[in-house]
């Protein structure tokens, strides 16, 4: 009789520490830990494979804070770009898998961002890495509008302003994006419309 194999393996979902400082001039931010992602008809990945993506410490950035309507955060950021949970990283995405669209979206980019609200518009622009490409050529900007608490309108766009011979065709991209958001008391949701120009990875 053949010997039967069993083979048994198990992941961590999110298992992440935040740190932060959110008040004064100098503020602070740091996530550590180990996380996974999970795309719908693709194999799943180890958390250790997953966690080599942006490292044990997936957020690390120092936020200058002159007033209450403007900031500039340098380091190891959250994309402002897209507004499905992977956006917000791992520790937003609890046993959520994503589709095309947000895989096509970035995660995390190192860089430096400024962010300014008036009433009920606000506006980001940062200068980063992209798709954490170690090549600091991306601009990227976003204009929202929330006519109330609870619905928000969102405009972004970005590009690479440059070439970046790293890893694929998404580096070199261009983007644009529409969506809506809707948090209730009962019910949450959101929509978009993203048109991304694909870019050649070779010289």
């Amino acid at each position: 009789m053949a010997e039967r194999l069993q083979y048994f393996s198990a992941n961590v979902t999110d298992g992440l520490v935040s740190v932060a400082k959110n008040h004064g001039l100098i503020q602070f931010y740091l996530e550590a830990g180990a996380y996974n992602l999970y795309g719908v008809g693709q194999p799943a990945m180890s958390t250790g494979t997953a966690t080599n993506l942006f490292g044990p410490l997936p957020l690390a950035y120092l936020q200058i804070t002159p007033s209450k309507n403007f900031n500039v955060q340098i380091g190891k950021l959250p994309a402002i770009t897209g507004i499905t949970p992977l956006t917000g990283l791992i520790s937003n995405s609890y046993n959520v898998q994503f589709g095309l669209g947000g895989w096509q979206q970035q995660t995390v980019s190192r860089g430096i961002q400024a962010n300014y609200s008036a009433g009920p518009f606000s506006a980001s622009l940062a200068w980063t890495d992209g798709y954490y490409s170690k090549r600091f050529n991306w601009a990227v900007g976003q204009l929202t509008y929330s006519p109330t608490a609870s619905s928000t309108f969102y405009f972004q766009g970005g590009g690479n302003l440059g070439h970046t011979s790293y890893i694929g065709p998404l580096d070199n991209s261009d983007f644009y994006l529409l969506g809506y958001s809707y948090s209730g008391t009962k019910w949450n949701m959101f929509a978009y419309l993203q048109y991304q120009k694909l870019g050649s990875s070779s010289d």
